[in-house]
């Protein structure tokens, strides 16, 4: 009878300790995943196009002489002419051609050793 007393102690103590251990585990896991629940899974995203535009222009125009920066806006506007016409069929056009010379070129290489 005292060996199944014994043992009853050994379990009690051993429960108390895989328990105390796995409160210990729990509260770090939560101190951890507290952070992570904070975003709220949001991903809010802003252009910056316009913003590196404007600055990209005011220092060319505090960098260059007037007649370069006069030259620059005009080949700008040329670009950007050519850009908004392009934009119909001729420009799908012009990427499905320079696809399909590289996919020749890559049919047509020689395997590596």
């Amino acid at each position: 009878m005292e060996f199944l007393a014994e043992y009853a102690s050994f379990l009690a103590k051993t429960a108390t300790l895989v328990i105390a251990f796995l409160v210990v585990l729990s509260a770090i896991a939560g101190m951890r995943g507290k952070g992570r629940r904070k975003a709220g899974g949001s991903l809010q995203v802003t252009r910056m196009n316009e913003f590196y535009k404007d600055l990209r222009e005011r220092l060319e125009s505090g960098l260059l002489e007037k007649n370069q920066l006069k030259a620059l806006r005009k080949q700008q506007a040329k670009d950007q002419k050519k850009t908004q016409e392009g934009s119909g069929g001729r420009q799908a056009a012009g990427v499905r051609a320079g696809l399909r010379r590289r996919y020749q070129g890559l049919r047509h290489r020689e395997p590596a050793p």
